[in-house]
């Protein structure tokens, strides 16, 4: 029986529940959280006052995010490249998509319309 060259593209079920449950539960968490901020913050207004003052602090979080998000991209696509060459068409596809869904929502977190 000959081996194919190219790993099977199906995911694992186990891998989609792991990623499920851990949507769910930064969902559940960011949930939380709002509420929590609401409660000791007096309610919406108050809530929605000191995210407004603080909001240079998660910009800086936000980058420190963003710079570990792109050595871990750096580090998975060398060894993406390395396994399958072939793929540098979608590498670089997933880059240039990225970069600018980054920046859009960064510009629409600073953007007041009201």
């Amino acid at each position: 029986m000959p081996i194919s060259p190219r790993p099977s593209k199906k995911l694992p079920k186990r891998l989609i529940h792991a990623v499920a449950l851990w949507a769910a539960l930064l969902i559940l968490l960011a949930f939380t959280a709002n509420i929590i901020g609401i409660y000791l913050n007096g309610g919406i207004v108050g809530w929605s006052s000191w995210l407004d003052d603080h909001k240079l602090l998660f910009f800086v979080w936000r980058l420190f995010l963003y710079a570990a998000t792109a050595a871990g991209w750096l580090w998975a696509r060398r060894r993406l490249l390395q396994r399958d060459p072939e793929s540098r068409l979608r590498v670089r596809f997933m880059e240039t998509i990225a970069l600018p869904i980054a920046l859009l929502i960064e510009l629409s977190q600073w953007i007041n319309l009201s």
